[in-house]
């Protein structure tokens, strides 16, 4: 009797693990395969967004963005209120004509006219920045002008070839200053 249960359950499996099987196969034949997107997607207004596991690294409000096929690109025309955050709280404001940005790595460059300004209004440090293109290095928390920039603070200004913020720790190394800065 074991011998004839034993042959019985064995049957019984194989007959299962063959409906499971073939229930799979069968499942698989009917899908649709997503569109295949072969063009760029274009949208108007909204936000783009890059976030850090601890916080908010940045956030560009854009009149009209423009992705890649693959949606790992994009360019943002007409930001207006872009912010930069710094331990999860707006450090710096922008605005720019064209931002491209990666999505992947949430790395961003800017074209055009761009004014950075200070997100404290009350801060003793205020600065406002005016170039013509920056890098957004995201890992690194860093941004970087590689144009002429027009450094301002009330009563006062500075124009400067190059200039890189660590905004993790606020420091800001100047490259070739042309003028005087009083804080």
């Amino acid at each position: 009797m074991n011998r004839v249960l034993k042959r019985w359950l064995i049957g019984v499996g194989v007959a299962l693990f063959v409906f499971i099987v073939g229930g799979i196969y069968l499942a698989g034949r009917d899908e649709v395969n997503p569109p295949t997107v072969t063009g760029p997607v274009v949208l108007s207004h909204g936000l783009a967004r890059g976030e850090r596991v601890e916080s908010h690294s940045w956030a560009l409000d854009y009149q009209k963005i423009t992705t890649s096929p693959d949606q790992t690109l994009v360019t943002l025309d007409g930001v207006r209120n872009g912010v930069i955050y710094r331990k999860g709280k707006p450090y710096l404001h922008i605005r720019a004509s064209h931002v491209n940005v990666n999505m992947v790595t949430h790395d961003f460059s800017a074209t055009g006219p761009i004014h950075i300004e200070s997100a404290g209004p009350h801060d003793k440090h205020f600065h406002a920045f005016d170039t013509t293109s920056i890098a957004w290095i995201d890992g690194d928390q860093r941004l970087d002008m590689e144009e002429p920039i027009i450094i301002t603070s009330p009563g006062t200004s500075l124009h400067v070839q190059k200039l890189s913020l660590d905004v993790r720790t606020g420091s800001l190394h100047i490259d070739q200053p042309d003028g005087s800065f009083r804080e």
